[in-house]
């Protein structure tokens, strides 16, 4: 038979004598090192996300002693609580905490296996509807405005937690107007585009805060291939709205095509950037070598006259530019068939003489014309010579 091991190989004897003692201490990084030093083997891995999240509440005054103690069994070894003493090394700051000593060895089976909160809980706790929803909508907004802060790396958004201290501010600030994100995007109509729709909740939010009807309007053509009063897009398949619509459909339908949360942020930031510019896009797309794109935060959408200026402007600047070049193209040209004409030219009248003159330089001919002039009097004295002689 094989017996289930929980961290340790064997479960050890209590040593004698040993009472369960607890007391609140003042827990310094060199306390925390030497708490960490009676670790045993077998525990679970460190996660450094969870440390990193611990450590930014230390540093800020945000950690709240929450009654959770550290744990040492009755041999002294430490069977819960390395994660808030990594923290402490890490972010240098003296916490007080709960240190219970000699909890008896079967305890550490049961340790950490109760359901904890998840954020959707704290803020049904504090009153609040769409719990859920508005939890994951705060926590990619602290994700995307950390990203564009280069605080983290893009790939890191879906990973990311948002602190509860954080969670509660955000929606005590912002409780309308994370309803009315949560209205627009997390709808049956919108789960067919918008996937996840906490993400574009969070980016309805961002844009909304900058231009309201502006991100109503955009989001209802991406949801419904429409506005509000039943128009279409305003460029046809060149609008930047349509461009987002067609890749998140494709996306969504497909099963072989994925891609990352963060690709397809990035990909409505520069939709919601040219719709508000109100430009023409003949393609959509992103790498993830390119720069995060910033929020454009225009508190209106420019207005259609000037757009169409704008265009106006480029599309004579466009025609200057392929005027020249096309000027470039014909010279270019011309130059090249005057040379073939006159390659043509020499090859023939080389063919009508009998052989294919070789190309020599200007002194090779001069060398030439000198050894002929020699080879011409030498002939003339060698004459007169035998003239003599006769």
């Amino acid at each position: 038979m094989t017996t289930k091991t929980t961290g340790r190989k064997k479960l050890r004897k209590p040593k004698k004598g040993a009472e369960f003692s607890a007391r609140r201490e003042l827990i310094t990084p060199k306390i925390a090192a030497q708490y960490l030093e009676s670790l045993p083997e077998g525990q679970r891995r460190l996660r450094k996300i969870i440390v990193e999240r611990y450590a930014m509440a230390m540093k800020a005054g945000k950690w709240k002693h929450t009654g959770e103690a550290i744990k040492f069994d009755t041999h002294g070894d430490l069977i819960d609580g390395q994660h808030r003493l990594q923290a402490v090394i890490q972010s240098g700051a003296t916490i007080k905490c709960e240190v219970q000593r000699n909890v008896p060895d079967d305890a550490f089976m049961d340790l950490d296996t109760g359901a904890g909160r998840n954020p959707g809980d704290l803020l049904k706790i504090a009153g609040y509807k769409y719990t859920s929803n508005i939890a994951a909508i705060i926590r990619y907004l602290t994700s995307l405005s950390d990203i564009e802060a280069a605080k983290i790396t893009p790939t890191s958004l879906a990973k990311r937690k948002c602190p509860p201290d954080t969670l509660l501010s955000y929606a005590e600030e912002h409780g309308d107007a994370l309803m009315e994100a949560a209205k627009n995007t997390i709808t049956k109509d919108a789960k067919q585009v918008c996937s996840p729709p906490a993400l574009f909740g969070s980016l309805f939010f961002a844009f909304a805060e900058y231009n309201q009807k502006g991100a109503e309007q955009f989001f209802h053509l991406l949801i419904h291939g429409m506005d509000a009063e039943g128009n279409g897009f305003e460029h046809g398949r060149q609008d930047p709205v349509y461009q987002l619509r067609r890749f998140l459909l494709d996306l969504n339908t497909s099963k072989h095509k994925r891609r990352p949360q963060f690709y397809k942020a990035a990909m409505v930031i520069k939709a919601w950037n040219a719709f508000q510019e109100r430009e023409i896009i003949g393609r959509l797309g992103y790498s993830e070598n390119e720069q995060w794109p910033e929020t454009n935060r225009r508190r209106s959408r420019i207005r259609p006259e000037v757009a169409a200026n704008r265009d106006k402007k480029r599309t004579l600047e466009d025609r200057r530019r392929e005027r020249t070049a096309h000027g470039m193209r014909l010279k270019r040209a011309r130059a090249k068939a005057k040379a073939e004409a006159k390659s043509a030219a020499a090859q023939k009248s080389a063919a009508t003489r009998g052989a294919v003159p070789k190309p020599t330089s200007k002194k090779k001919s001069t060398s030439k014309k000198k050894s002929t002039t020699t080879t011409s009097k030498k002939k003339t004295t060698t004459k007169k010579k035998s003239t003599r002689a006769a």
